[in-house]
């Protein structure tokens, strides 16, 4: 975070997720989230990560490849076709882009790093007319490198979410693939190929990416949406009504949550041990499994402290009525005599 570009009240307490997938399922968080990632349906609150976002390469149309390009990791969940929850495809994109690269190769340069496979230096993306985002287990923070590139984004439907996806435009910043069927990004490819009018679509694509990226992915872009962000919390925040309640709240909820990352962590470990896969979402859920648990405990000890004091009430109130009563009587009997 650079000097002088946010303002943040002093003593504001933002609550941030620092993983790569969303935590606030609907009713779950009863506070504003901030997440660099979060699944469509998720109220976690979007916000940019802080790190580089924008470098731009250029490199002439007529002078890149006409095949569609990728390179990275395996590290991959398997996604629904169309972006939806209804699992018509249930494979991994990027084996399945890569197997197809081996029957495909004129239309597909699509490789998985290891086995005999090394990266490639980020600027040479830019020899490519057609870059691939795909998602890795959620969302790929790599799309935000390939829009300033100057050439036409590939992207997988998907319902995972970062900060400036709901300004991108389908067919207007990237086009969309995976919708249909698993291998549907051949038959775009073709399509794109296959006439110069076509072609001429995805330069106009490349370029309309390019002065997106430049717009709002640059620096002042994405602290200015940070801002945005900030002030939007100010005005939810009203403070504690009781400070006492409020440190009592916040070291609960530190301790909580230490106790829930130690065994989140032990459990993903085990997991990885095990030959588990997507085994940070193990981890994860266990985590939460651990903060329900408190605070079942912590909401039933409230009700018991409630239900004692309301009895403890009640018996004072009627030791008083029960004085009350007798002093009167006594008053009573002076009075006869």
């Amino acid at each position: 975070m650079r000097d002088g570009w946010l303002r943040i009240p002093e003593g504001l307490p933002m609550l941030w997720n620092v993983y790569d997938y969303s935590v606030c399922k609907p009713g779950v968080c009863t506070a504003p989230l901030l997440s660099s990632i979060k699944w469509a349906e998720d109220a976690d609150v979007l916000v940019p990560p802080f790190g580089p976002h924008y470098k731009p390469y250029w490199v002439p149309w007529e002078d890149k490849s006409d095949t569609a390009f990728f390179r990275g990791t395996n590290y991959c969940a398997p996604h629904p076709l169309n972006g939806t929850a209804d699992k018509h495809g249930a494979n991994c994109s990027r084996a399945v882009l890569s197997d197809l690269s081996r029957q495909r190769p004129d239309l597909l340069n699509c490789s998985l790093l290891g086995q005999g496979v090394g990266r490639v230096p980020h600027a040479e993306f830019a020899n490519f007319k057609y870059l691939l985002a795909l998602d890795g287990y959620t969302a790929s923070s790599r799309l935000g490198s390939l829009l300033p590139i100057n050439s036409a984004v590939l992207k997988q439907e998907s319902q995972w979410l970062e900060w400036y996806y709901a300004a991108l435009q389908p067919c207007g910043h990237y086009l969309p693939f995976w919708r249909q069927s698993e291998d549907d990004v051949l038959s775009l490819l073709r399509t794109l190929r296959g006439a110069p009018a076509n072609e001429a679509l995805a330069r106009s694509l490349a370029a309309n990416s390019y002065t997106f990226a430049a717009a709002v992915l640059g620096d002042a872009g994405v602290y200015r949406f940070w801002q945005r962000v900030i002030d939007r919390y100010v005005q939810l925040y009203r403070g504690p009504a009781n400070a006492s309640a409020a440190k009592a709240a916040k070291a609960w909820a530190e301790r909580v949550g230490r106790k829930a990352s130690a065994h989140g962590a032990v459990v993903e470990a085990q997991c990885w041990r095990d030959g588990g896969q997507a085994c940070w979402y193990v981890g994860r859920d266990a985590g939460r499994a651990i903060v329900q648990e408190e605070r079942e405990k912590r909401d039933m000890a409230a009700a018991e402290s409630a239900a004692a004091d309301g009895g403890a009430g009640g018996a004072s109130t009627s030791d008083k009525g029960r004085k009350r009563g007798k002093k009167g009587k006594n008053a009573a009997i002076a009075a006869d005599g």
